[in-house]
């Protein structure tokens, strides 16, 4: 065995696997395979894509630095890179004109199976997560012909084992290897919302059953160190003009653009004003009709990296779910006074505005269109 040439290991092995696969099946062994086989291809297959990113980098690393002559490798850079962008341009042009002119997937099936979809939704008492409603329009001697087929294959034996299974499929406790399958990740950057990760698998099915709803956004409550404060001081010359909204809107802004110009990379989560000044006199909250030569805010900004939110929003996609408000632990923990001590409940009330002194951000909704957005809507 051990003289067997790479390609043989791989065929014998291909070969065991099939005929494992047919003799299992038929003498009833799957739940041993799905137990105490299957776990090790998975663990296989995870190792693999473990070690992909770090093998490419590496082995192009490892070919720039053979390069002895630095001119040579210019010129072989300014090559590639051309030619990469070259067929990149072209294969995106003629893949966006053909899709827009031949427009594929425009047929009856796709519209006999969009409508199959919303009116099995509608039985089952499930929102259409699109927003779209096809059957507002359809024909309804097609509706009534797919809702005698979704009834005959509702009502077939091979239906109800189907769902039979898949009930079972999602009740089935995992087996005694899954926690050595967990242990391995599938990329080098592992993150903190693994368990989330891990949690949303396993239950987010659940959830959304017993909700009767899908899970669209979620409000996400962080406790971890991650988070730094920014502390910023402004002060405006006033001319003992009564203190107004207008004035403290202009420092608001210009506090904000100046922590963004600090925090490079960062995303801002709380924006928090600490005290007002007016004349030097310090007022816990906002002063009305009150007249001084001058006027000053003290801010405190709670921020965050971007590429940790961007970890989260990635876990959360998968799921089709996007993220709400992020909103830190350690600053909400300190609204807990006397008999309050739901930090849950306390964290929708921040979120609704319960610091009078807390400046809600709004992200901006515009978004600008690239070059090739741009050029597919032209053909819209």
């Amino acid at each position: 065995m051990k003289n067997l040439a790479l390609h043989w290991k791989i065929m014998i092995g291909m070969v065991l696997g099939v005929l494992w696969a047919l003799i299992s099946g038929y003498a009833g062994w799957n739940a041993f395979t799905i137990d105490w086989i299957d776990p090790f291809g998975i663990i296989f297959i995870n190792c693999l894509k473990f070690i992909a990113i770090p093998l490419v980098l590496f082995s192009i690393v490892g070919g720039v630095a053979s390069l002895g002559n630095v001119k040579q490798l210019g010129r072989i850079g300014a090559k590639t890179l051309g030619l990469y962008l070259l067929t990149t341009v072209a294969s995106v042009t003629l893949g966006l004109t053909l899709v827009n002119l031949i427009r594929p997937g425009e047929n009856a099936m796709e519209n006999t199976n969009r409508l199959r979809y919303e009116i099995w939704a509608h039985s089952e008492g499930l929102e259409i997560k699109d927003g779209k409603n096809a059957l507002k329009n359809a024909d309804p001697e097609v509706v009534n012909k797919i809702e005698k087929s979704l009834a005959e294959e509702k009502g077939s034996s091979d239906y109800q084992k189907m769902m039979s299974k898949n009930e079972e499929a999602k009740e089935r406790e995992p087996g005694p290897l899954q926690p050595f399958v967990d242990m391995v990740p599938e990329n080098l950057v592992i993150t903190i919302f693994g368990n989330l990760d891990l949690f949303l698998n396993k239950n987010i099915f659940k959830i959304e059953k017993k909700l009767n709803n899908f899970v669209k956004k979620i409000y996400t409550l962080l406790d971890t160190d991650k988070f730094f404060p920014v502390e910023i001081s402004l002060k405006k010359k006033n001319y003992e003009n009564l203190f107004d909204l207008k004035g403290l809107n202009y420092l608001l802004y210009e506090a904000k653009d100046y922590c963004k110009k600090t925090i490079d990379d960062r995303k801002i989560i709380h924006m928090v004003i600490n005290n007002y000044q007016i004349d030097n006199k310090i007022y816990p909250f906002l002063p009305i009709d009150i007249d001084g030569n001058s006027f000053s805010v003290d801010i405190t900004f709670i921020c965050i990296a971007n590429s940790f939110i961007k970890s989260l929003e990635d876990i959360l996609k998968k799921y089709q779910i996007s993220l709400g408000q992020v909103v830190s632990a350690n600053y909400v923990t300190k609204f807990l006074i006397n008999d309050e001590k739901d930090i849950f409940l306390m964290t929708k009330k921040m979120i609704n505005g319960h610091n009078p002194n807390e400046v809600m951000l709004v992200n901006k909704t515009i978004k600008n269109q690239g070059f090739f957005e741009k050029f597919f809507n032209f053909f819209r």
